[in-house]
């Protein structure tokens, strides 16, 4: 998420999701002593509830996702992708 914040935009941003609270909290740890950390959102938990709340939210579309979830669940992901147009 660092790599990708420091190649984006200053007012682009990163979302990342994880439901482990331990990488979470390294993860945050992180992105504080990162001059880019402040582009990241951290949003905790699982990836389908994570990109339905994107959905409410009406945050997007996307200029990427990226996903590296639960992969037996990649195909529902995409779809879910495709269907609520959260890519541009």
């Amino acid at each position: 998420s660092i790599c990708m914040a420091e190649g984006i935009n200053d007012d682009g941003i990163i979302i990342t999701c994880d439901s482990d609270k331990q990488a979470l909290k390294i993860a945050q740890e992180m992105f504080s002593k990162s001059s880019s950390g402040n582009k990241i959102i951290i949003r905790p938990g699982v990836a389908m509830k994570s990109l339905e709340d994107i959905v409410n939210k009406k945050e997007g579309p996307f200029d990427l996702i990226f996903i590296d979830a639960d992969r037996k669940s990649n195909v529902e992901y995409y779809n879910f992708i495709l269907d609520n147009k959260l890519l541009s």
